[in-house]
């Protein structure tokens, strides 16, 4: 990168330099600058460079007149550049550290303590580890990490590392009755360390996927009238953080900036807390692959009803989709809600057979029960079957989008780690992303207006609209990406 900061013309010219013989590029400022970066994003929240890339996306907008109202969202699983270490690895790796951390008085006090733990390095003693031997090593080394962390809180360490081993005992082992024991596979939480040189990274299960690492959750309009779409809000958190929380943060502040009106996402974001926010923020939530038993096609569902319903998501009316309307009612256990039908009506009625109202034993009419949940569901599949009539969804295209900011990372693995860095990396993959399809527009616009002519007039044009993100992508190259990625900051000091 050093390399390319002085003699790649391209990377001099995002940065500012026009010359070769112009301008000099010094690593540790860099380095300092970047650190700053982290450290006012770990004491504040905020995420500077998440800015810089609003609002160049803002003033694209502003500029090209994007229509922003509905836009679609999708996430993808990152892993961070660590080792994957199963748990006795990690254990023992944690164990290590810390012993050459401390001081040399401690040392000796520990070593015998620790003997069998210090022989070679970790990697050597799980090759000498036997399978049947899992459960009584995993229990005497938990053993060993709670007698050096209290040791460690009885003189009175305050070093944040020094946290780790704790942090790290409890995730994987527990107490019972004074005798610690590992915990089993499926007690291990997703938000657990899976490496001492990483410890903001998840881990998370999707479609066969296993990654330890982060989600980037990524926005862009859906519009076909659109001429480009541009991404809005490229996220990054733990891989075990769910959509619908990432929803809840970015719907505000999406609905500030860009006018949202409609989030079409997948069924993964299904949720009541982001239903009820979108609701009071008059924003339509339109899901696609919703989640749950799939409906009998042959059979009427609860989503073929309409129904009226107040403020709070109460129903006030139902109505049948042979047009009956009746006013919907609490159950006797106030559980539930009723509508219900006269049995006259509904024996005459076509639909009979495929209805999912049920008569009354001992009354004259029929009922359909059902539930808050199974409300806000039915109201899904009926927006989801509203915007899709012909089978094609407007979420579809941001597969690619999700595919080209992954696209620079092999094999989904990002060659940095922490969460901040992981961002910034996300966030300069999506700001190319962004400008490629810009730049083929502006081309055509190019060759539209100067077929086969002068094109002073259209390249300064095009100039000037990709002035904006000129300046956002020389501010992310000077500020971040110009650093070797040969280091990485660990939670140990070495």
């Amino acid at each position: 990168m050093d390399d390319n900061a002085c003699f790649d013309v391209l990377v001099r010219y995002a940065i500012g330099y026009r010359q070769l013989s112009a301008g000099d590029v010094d690593l540790r400022t860099l380095y300092s600058f970047r650190e700053r970066l982290s450290r006012y994003m770990q004491e504040t929240g905020v995420n500077l460079l998440d800015q810089a890339f609003a609002q160049g996306t803002d003033a694209h907008i502003h500029a090209f007149s994007r229509k922003t109202g509905n836009q679609r969202m999708n996430s993808t699983l990152l892993a961070s550049n660590i080792r994957r270490m199963g748990r006795v690895h990690l254990l023992v790796t944690v164990l290590q550290r810390v012993h050459r951390m401390v001081g040399e008085a401690d040392q000796r006090r520990d070593a015998e303590l620790l003997a069998p733990d210090l022989k070679g390095h970790a990697g050597q003693y799980v090759y000498r580890l036997k399978t049947e031997d899992l459960a009584e090593q995993l229990q005497r080394i938990g053993t060993d990490m709670r007698r050096l962390v209290r040791a460690l809180e009885a003189e009175d360490h305050t070093h944040p590392t020094y946290a780790v081993p704790a942090r790290v005992g409890v995730e994987h082992c527990r107490v019972i009755a004074e005798r610690l024991e590992g915990k089993k596979g499926d007690e291990l939480s997703a938000s657990r360390p899976q490496s001492p040189d990483d410890l903001e990274a998840a881990y998370r299960a999707k479609h066969g996927q296993r990654v330890p690492g982060f989600s980037a959750h990524l926005s862009q309009p859906g519009d076909p009238d659109n001429p480009i779409q541009l991404m809005t809000h490229p996220h990054v958190a733990p891989a075990n953080t769910d959509d619908p929380q990432v929803l809840l943060e970015a719907a505000p502040r999406l609905q500030a900036r860009t006018g949202l009106r409609a989030a079409i996402t997948d069924g993964a974001s299904a949720n009541e807390q982001p239903d009820a926010l979108l609701h009071a923020l008059g924003i339509t939530h339109i899901q696609t692959a919703l989640r749950g038993r799939t409906p009998d096609e042959h059979r009427l569902g609860l989503h073929d009803f309409a129904g009226a319903c107040a403020a709070d998501g109460q129903p006030q009316q139902m109505t049948c989709p042979n047009g009956h309307t009746v006013e919907g009612t609490h159950s006797a256990e106030q559980a539930s809600f009723l509508a219900r039908f006269l049995q006259a009506t509904c024996q005459s009625c076509p639909l009979r057979e495929t209805c999912p109202v049920t008569p009354y034993k001992q009354q004259p009419d029929t009922r359909l029960r059902f539930d808050q949940a199974a409300l806000r569901r039915a109201q899904r599949r009926k927006i989801a079957q509203a915007d899709c009539p012909l089978g094609h969804h407007l979420r579809a295209a941001i597969e690619a989008i999700v595919r080209s900011v992954r696209h620079p990372f092999p094999a989904g693995t990002l060659p940095v780690r922490g969460v901040f860095r992981a961002a910034g990396m996300v966030i300069g993959s999506a700001t190319v992303s962004t400008m490629r399809p810009m730049h083929r527009y502006l081309l055509a616009q190019q060759k539209a207006e100067w077929p086969g002519g002068p094109k002073e007039q259209s390249s300064r044009q095009a100039e000037n609209a990709l002035a904006p993100a000129a300046d956002m992508i020389g501010s992310l190259f000077r500020c971040f990406f110009l650093a070797p990625e040969r280091r990485s900051i660990s939670c140990f000091s070495w």
